[in-house]
């Protein structure tokens, strides 16, 4: 007997339609097409918000489909989560290109692997009962790989990609009886390291302030360009940071890297051109330009002299070094250079004093400033709180998106026009860069820009007259500059140079985080006086999110946060192995709870409150993730001060439904004299939040939640349910007004979510709700969109308290058509965020 798919039903093209505009994007349309003989699966680079896998596999007319944060692995017993997502057209493996910004997944995709999978039993049986093995044949992938469901009821169920071990060898063990995956295992024997255009480096965070403590050590900002050398007997690869392959481009560097005495490597490091004083110059790499081969190989007399600088190995002699500490990292890294001149090993200092001395000489001798690293911290390939910068003076990478003519003597350009990209995808105008070129570099850059000419800018940009010439967005600048202006602008930028290791979608602007410290003794990082213990645990496998980089998060945003946790009830999502093991719920005080955590008794219950940044931190160095308050302050716990609609959207309903739900309540809310705002929830759901006048008690807050509720439900039962019973039912929304009770609670503003991609539940305005990707506000994401945002929407919501009118006539509001917003029935003054 046949059986339906595990994907909820038949084959369906619905959902992955609505969610894309085919008249701006090339995406195929398609349709389900069943066809006999071989099954085709592939796998696409998607270079989106975040860099992951699409996993895809021919099933029943339509593509099953699978995202894949840290992609295949080809490493026996690698297990990697794999997000379901909609199913795609079969003709969607055929697809590479650009998908444009603004729309539903917008980035480059890439064919990374493609073949023929077969499934070892009935493939509907497997996805059905949640285990689906299968074998690859393709030109990356070969082999038996499992597909294992471990969370059937998430808006997006999650499965594991679990590489198997041939059934002619020996047998691993079951997937349940294997240790959590780390996102660093340290595999010994012949592993190969690998490839470059692969792997990706570990990054330092920008903070305005050097780290504390005696475990850290410090190196000299070095002037550029990053690069990873895999060696494999003999073979050397030399690539930048973004995946370009420069082994033709530095041969001596190759040859040095071939006399090393090692079987297989994978290096870190920079590589950078000295001046006469030794010093690394960023400009005179630029010098290099085309004839970078000659230069490198010291066949020009004009030529800088070209050095590797090393400053780590993730990968050597069959080890995959990157979960050991650093310090050990560095002595194996000193074992191995060898006599290779060409081949320089960073130098280090150890200890916050003797860095602060490192950082006053290089910015006394114009150097760029240090990078401290954690000494006991492992590799990992994510921008980490355990390597930090501190630049001596401002230096931004920026896209150059237009330029102007050359006026008076000048020749080649008058200014580059550039741009960074914003936390939502589209790129945000930063300014002119006008200073800083020579003749030869204007002559140069005019070559490069020609022809990458375009009609229409990408971008927003109004007020910047004619003699503009705009261009794609692919060159990426370094400038030189003072600091940003209110309005976002770089003041007084200058041209430093062309970044050829940096990938444009790459290029955010770069907003200093706290340092990191250490108490005397410890290894641990302390902020505001709390000391957080064991910083280095992951609490999301999928991002590498410590809880180090928890504390940072909270610490960060904790202005905007506050206001809606100080001095309310708290209900505290906990989880001290992290969000892959058990999670829960706590209400009360136990022992060991740190005393800026506070308890009071409210209807013969202990309910936990804090005041301030300290106690949010306390909560995270308890292992708190997720903050949900009650409704109304312990000091008048009886009489709320805000009103929720919480809409739950089934998984197959588009977030642009939820939307119109949202903004329906919304109008619903003003018949009752309230004010409403919105926040994302972390996944698909919205909440509609009213701030009220304190006097009517929970049970008649509760009362009006409930009738807009049944409203809602009265006036389409297609979209929405009002009773929980009724949750279940697909294509629906659920509106819960249970949020409004006496001792229950929601979801606050900024607190992040224990899901995988750790994200936040973030205020946004209604004038871009429609624009919004809730997903994209996350913990790495969040800290710099509060840094550059220009208002907040949630400003004034503790200003603008509403009273209860007496119930109107219940004349519906008219629902909007698809695509039409709040703001044509009612504009306001506000400005759009950020």
């Amino acid at each position: 007997m046949r059986r339906s798919n595990a994907a909820g039903g038949r084959a369906s093209l619905g959902t992955y339609r609505e969610k894309r505009n085919f008249r701006e994007t090339r995406e195929p349309r398609g349709r389900v097409q069943r066809r006999a003989g071989r099954r085709a699966f592939v796998v696409q680079k998607h270079d989106a918000r975040t860099l992951h896998y699409d996993f895809r596999l021919e099933l029943d007319g339509v593509l099953k489909s699978w995202a894949v944060p840290k992609g295949p692995s080809d490493v026996v017993g690698d297990k990697r989560l794999a997000v379901q997502v909609e199913d795609h057209p079969l003709e969607y493996a055929s697809f590479e290109g650009k998908i444009p910004a603004g729309h539903y997944g917008a980035g480059d995709v890439r064919i990374w692997d493609e073949g023929e999978w077969v499934p070892r039993d009935d493939p509907h049986e497997g996805l059905a009962a949640g285990k689906l093995t299968f074998r690859l044949e393709g030109r990356r992938l070969h082999g038996t790989y499992s597909l294992i469901r471990i969370r059937r009821n998430a808006e997006k169920p999650q499965w594991l990609l679990l590489k198997q071990q041939e059934p002619d060898g020996a047998a691993p063990a079951p997937p349940a009886e294997r240790p959590a995956e780390r996102e660093s295992p340290r595999r010994r024997g012949s592993s190969p390291p690998p490839s470059v255009e692969e792997f990706r480096p570990e990054l330092a965070t920008l903070t305005k302030t050097l780290p504390t403590g005696a475990d850290w050590y410090f190196e000299p900002k070095l002037d550029g360009y990053r690069a990873l050398a895999r060696i494999e007997r003999g073979r050397v690869t030399l690539a930048s940071r973004s995946g370009a392959d420069w082994t033709e481009r530095f041969p001596a560097l190759v040859a040095a890297l071939q006399r090393l005495d090692v079987k297989d490597a994978l290096l870190d490091g920079e590589i950078c051109a000295l001046g006469d004083d030794g010093i690394p110059r960023f400009q005179l790499l630029q010098n290099i330009g085309g004839s970078a081969t000659a230069f490198a190989s010291g066949r020009s007399s004009r030529a800088p002299r070209v050095v590797y600088y090393l400053f780590d190995v993730p990968f050597l002699n069959g080890e995959d070094l990157r979960g050991t500490p650093l310090s050990e990292r560095k002595a194996r890294l000193a074992d191995i250079r060898g006599r290779a001149t060409p081949l320089v090993l960073v130098e280090h200092v150890l200890g916050a004093e003797r860095g602060a001395q490192l950082y006053a000489e290089q910015c006394g001798h114009h150097g760029e400033g240090v990078v401290a690293k954690r000494a006991g911290s492992r590799y990992v390939s994510r921008r980490t709180l355990d390597w930090v910068k501190v630049k001596c003076h401002e230096r931004q990478e920026v896209v150059v998106v237009g330029y102007t003519a050359p006026r008076g003597g000048r020749k080649g350009i008058g200014a580059l026009l550039v741009a960074v990209h914003g936390d939502r995808g589209g790129l945000r105008y930063a300014g002119k860069v006008g200073t800083g070129f020579d003749a030869e570099t204007l002559e140069s850059l005019a070559e490069r820009l020609a022809p990458l000419s375009r009609d229409e800018p990408l971008l927003d940009v109004k007020g910047l007259g004619t003699g503009v010439t705009w261009v794609e967005p692919v060159l990426v600048a370094d400038v030189a500059f003072t600091e940003w202006t209110r309005d976002g602008l770089l003041r007084h930028p200058a041209f430093v140079g062309l970044r050829e290791d940096k990938a444009p979608a790459e290029v955010r602007r770069e907003v200093p985080a706290s340092a990191p410290t250490t108490p005397p003794g410890g290894s641990s990082d302390a902020r505001r006086g709390v000391k957080i213990t064991h910083g280095d645990r992951v609490v999301d496998a999928t991002t590498g999110t410590t809880k180090a980089d928890l504390a940072r998060y909270y610490d960060t945003v904790s202005s905007a946060l506050l206001p809606y946790v100080a001095g309310r009830g708290l209900a505290l999502l906990r989880c001290p192995g992290g969000t892959g093991a058990a999670c829960f719920f706590q209400k009360h005080r136990t022992p060991g709870m740190p005393p800026a955590v506070h308890e009071t008794l409210i209807a013969s219950q202990g309910v936990l409150h804090i005041d301030d940044a300290v106690g949010l931190l306390s909560l995270v160095q308890f292992g708190a993730v997720e903050l949900h308050a009650w409704g109304s302050l312990v000091s008048d716990p009886l009489r709320p001060d805000w009103l929720v609609v919480d809409l739950d959207p089934a998984e197959d309903v588009p977030f642009s439904r939820t939307v119109e739900g949202a903004e329906v309540a919304r109008e619903l809310l003003r018949e009752r004299g309230l004010e409403a705002f919105v926040r994302t929830t972390g996944g698909k759901g919205l909440h509609v939040v009213a701030p009220i006048v304190r006097g009517p008690t929970y049970d008649e807050i509760r009362a009006e939640a409930r009738a807009i509720a049944e409203r809602l439900e009265q006036d389409d039962p297609t979209r929405y349910v009002a009773t929980a019973t009724k949750q279940s039912r697909p294509g629906r929304i659920f509106v819960d007004y249970l949020r409004n009770g006496l001792g229950s609670t929601s979801i606050v503003p900024f607190s992040v979510r224990a899901r995988p991609g750790m994200p936040v539940a973030m205020p946004v305005s209604w004038e871009e709700l429609r624009d919004v990707d809730p997903m994209a506000f996350t913990v790495d994401a969040v800290p710099a969109l509060l840094a550059e945002r220009r208002r907040d929407p949630w400003g004034a919501f503790f200003d603008s308290p509403g009273e209860l009118r007496p119930p109107v006539a219940r004349a519906s509001p008219k629902r909007r058509s698809r695509g039409t917003s709040g703001r044509k029935r009612r504009r306001t003054s506000r400005r759009q965020w950020p």
